[in-house]
């Protein structure tokens, strides 16, 4: 692998998509609120600066290992839509976006507990033949 700018050996995406599942963990685990500073919910702009403060990575590769997360189902994200009203009276909708860990994220980073549902529960699957 190439050496990044710092000199290191740049992390894979999955050393990434792990740091992010851990990022989302933390923050829910240690949570004040749903959304905010101190919330489980953040949005993308204080991912992006959280993760380059912590672990250098750059906006591009955030962004394409968070989508990988959320399309597996380890992240989910909220939409908050509000209206602004402009001079003139115009009103301009809004929407801000939240991302936050799911039951799934969790249950990855401590493993299945009690309250995990199973997969195929009330499902019977047999063999024959």
């Amino acid at each position: 692998m190439d050496k990044g700018e710092s000199g290191h050996t740049p992390l894979t995406n999955n050393q990434i998509r792990r740091l992010l599942l851990q990022y989302f963990y933390d923050r829910n685990k240690n949570a004040k609120s749903s959304m905010g500073k101190k919330g489980s919910a953040v949005k993308i702009r204080d991912i992006k600066a959280d993760m380059k403060a912590a672990n250098g990575l750059k906006q591009q590769e955030v962004q394409s290992n968070l989508t990988y997360l959320l399309s597996q189902g380890w992240v989910e994200d909220k939409s908050i839509e509000k209206q602004v009203v402009a001079r003139g009276g115009t009103v301009i909708p809004a929407v801000t976006k939240y991302y936050q860990v799911t039951a799934a994220g969790i249950d990855k980073i401590e493993g299945p507990g009690e309250f995990t549902v199973q997969r195929f529960h009330g499902i019977k699957i047999e063999a024959t033949g």
